[in-house]
């Protein structure tokens, strides 16, 4: 019986730093005079392809599982919202 190796987390994270591209912006909350002040949205693109540490099951269940957000250059895309978020824990 073949043996399957789990993900290679220190490659990934890896791969991650190495490969993405990161940009920050202002996030368009309602709010009072200071909510726009400060960068509080993050903009990240992975390319897929370069995704190191991940076995060929791992890497095909992440194309269908974030299918919507991954592009035709098979670049995943995420938002992250700092309001959002602080909004999600309440």
């Amino acid at each position: 019986m073949a043996t399957i190796e789990p993900m290679n987390r220190a490659k990934l994270h890896e791969s991650i730093i190495n490969n993405s591209q990161m940009t920050f912006a202002r996030s368009g909350d309602n709010g009072g005079q200071n909510v726009n002040k400060v960068n509080t949205k993050v903009h990240l693109v992975i390319p897929v392809t370069s995704l190191g540490g991940l076995t060929d099951a791992e890497l095909a269940r992440l194309r269908i599982k974030f299918a919507t957000i991954i592009n035709k250059e098979d670049c995943l895309f995420l938002d992250v919202d700092d309001a959002l978020a602080a909004r999600a824990a309440c």
